[in-house]
């Protein structure tokens, strides 16, 4: 049974300036449909894109569909509980949080670690002048119900300072998908049967995006950009 169908891609009517950073798929899981949203914020020296980026989501997002968002949005959104003790602010990254804190509550998205660990200081970017939790994933609220876990992992072999995020997602009692994002490169879905496909994603190393074993992925196009 196709469990996954991909109804549409590339739906967000983004200008070519802002498109770079972001790419969309509309999914069937079962009877629902929703969009996944791949993003690739630049960094947060160049905050005034961020900001355009954060205003044209926030105006293309579609309301008819419950949305799963994720990526490197290389800027936090708490200040006390976002950075661990040697990590710093961006100049410019005040303006881009209170645009995205704007995104989120228009489209009521809800970020999945802090749903799990409300006040828990912690980086997802284990890089010594940048260890901050820039790495998330924003959800539409009413998906938090089939959601039970969240992880954060590293995949062996892949050379980032980031770890890579994944929360699980359940389709009913035996069935469960795992997503994940790595530093923005792309997100995958995993689907496992077993429920084993976490202990998979630990030995893909450089193979992540590709199928492997009795998972499938349905991956949105790598973005690479210049930082």
């Amino acid at each position: 049974e196709n469990l996954i169908k991909i109804i549409e891609t590339n739906t967000l009517n983004l200008t070519e300036q802002v498109s770079q950073y972001v790419n969309d798929v509309i999914i069937q899981i079962q009877n629902t449909r929703i969009i996944l949203v791949s993003v690739y914020y630049p960094i947060a020296d160049k905050a005034p894109m961020q900001v355009t980026l954060t205003q044209q989501l926030n105006n293309e997002l579609p309301k008819t569909y419950p949305i799963i968002m994720g990526g490197d949005f290389n800027h936090i959104l708490n200040l006390a509980t976002d950075r661990q003790t040697y990590g710093c602010d961006k100049q410019g990254e005040d303006k881009s949080r209170l645009e995205s804190l704007d995104l989120y509550n228009n489209h009521k998205l809800v970020d999945v670690f802090r749903e799990f660990y409300p006040n828990k200081i912690w980086a997802t970017n284990k890089n010594p002048q940048n260890n901050r939790r820039i790495d998330r994933f924003h959800v539409s609220s009413q998906l938090m119900v089939q959601i039970p876990r969240f992880r954060q992992i590293k995949i062996p072999k892949l050379k980032s300072t980031h770890d890579a995020i994944t929360f699980s997602y359940n389709l009913d009692k035996t069935q469960l998908i795992d997503i994940l994002v790595q530093e923005g490169l792309s997100l995958n879905i995993m689907y496992s049967p077993t429920k084993t496909s976490l202990k998979k994603l630990k030995g893909l190393g450089s193979k992540i995006g590709v199928n492997y074993g009795n998972s499938f992925t349905v991956r949105l196009k790598q973005i690479a950009l210049k930082k």
